[in-house]
């Protein structure tokens, strides 16, 4: 039996996590978007009207990094948050459960872009603008790997560690982290195991792993599926909650956030450094958004979040589609 207490946070925090779905949503829209004032210009004035939009535009997608994270950590807690103890026909359950919610949505929607490419092939052949060569070598490239690292998105470069990682993705771009989820939920039985083994000393190996990025290169295998999976994980296995923890360390979280933040958009250290700077910022900055939501539910009523929670992924998918070659057919 829980006391009155433990109920309340029991239902803050439940409540936290449909609030976050959606803007989290919009975040990862954000990422995906080019503003002129996401990036600094040098002949910009801070103190002057442009200025104040750049620090602003730089700030607020910074923030957007907790996005894809903060739905890693949820994931992982979710799939853990009545599995206290490891057994195989749980496991199959919810594995059974993740193929309608995931697997099968992923393919969908990477099927959907891959005929879309597959059309814009066809319809250049019409236009005699490519031959039916064209459209075989189409197929033949696309093969299978459409579904998993059809896409180079680009490379991580570390020259502290003097290496440098590339990341891949689907057809569907950014579905890199369903992908990731998807492989991360499949491995959740080590991840337990991990955690019930050495405790919170796995958590720290994971973020260090993560902030200094130090990995192996596979594709679906991300440290940040990983990190952030098994931190939602150790939350639900040990039974601490998310928005205890928010309430009882949030002047350190929100010292670390701000720290971190004023490094990242100083000019104090080397750009090849930032992406360690961002990497650390993006955990209490992810904590910070759980503390924020939190206050959110105790003190508005946000009508629309019934329905939009709900459908959050399907506002994902949908707007993030921006491989579709669509302007062939407009």
């Amino acid at each position: 039996m829980f006391s009155k207490y433990e109920d309340t946070l029991l239902k803050a925090q439940s409540e936290t996590i449909n609030l976050l779905r959606f803007p989290l949503a919009l975040l990862v829209i954000l990422i995906h978007t080019n503003s002129y004032y996401s990036s600094w210009h040098a002949d910009v004035e801070l103190l002057s009207v442009e200025g104040v939009c750049f620090l602003l535009g730089h700030i607020l997608r910074l923030f957007a990094c907790i996005a894809v994270p903060t739905y890693f950590m949820i994931s992982g807690f979710l799939f853990f948050g009545n599995f206290k103890e490891f057994t195989w026909s749980g496991y199959f359950t919810k594995i059974k459960k993740r193929i309608k919610s995931l697997v099968i949505p992923y393919i969908i929607w990477n099927v959907i872009v891959w005929l879309a490419f597959l059309l814009k092939n066809v319809h250049a052949v019409y236009d005699d603008c490519a031959t039916w060569n064209d459209v075989l070598a189409y197929l033949s490239n696309t093969n299978i790997r459409f579904l998993w690292d059809f896409a180079y998105l680009g490379e991580n470069k570390y020259p502290w560690l003097c290496w440098t990682t590339y990341d891949t993705g689907p057809i569907n771009v950014p579905l890199w982290f369903l992908r990731d989820l998807i492989v991360v939920t499949v491995c959740s039985p080590l991840i337990f195991w991990a955690i019930r083994t050495f405790k919170i000393y796995s958590i720290i190996l994971l973020c260090l792993a993560h902030i200094f990025q130090i990995w192996f290169t596979c594709s679906g295998f991300s440290i940040t599926a990983f990190f952030f999976f098994s931190l939602g994980a150790y939350f639900a296995i040990t039974g601490r909650n998310i928005i205890d923890f928010c309430q009882k360390y949030r002047k350190v979280i929100l010292l670390a956030m701000c720290c971190s933040m004023l490094l990242f958009i100083t000019q104090w250290i080397p750009n090849g450094y930032k992406i360690i700077v961002k990497n650390i910022f993006c955990i209490p900055a992810m904590f910070f958004a759980f503390w924020v939501a939190q206050y959110m539910t105790l003190c508005t009523t946000i009508c629309f979040n019934c329905v939009i929670r709900t459908h959050w992924f399907n506002l994902y998918v949908s707007s993030l589609c921006h491989a579709l070659p669509l302007r062939f057919y407009l």
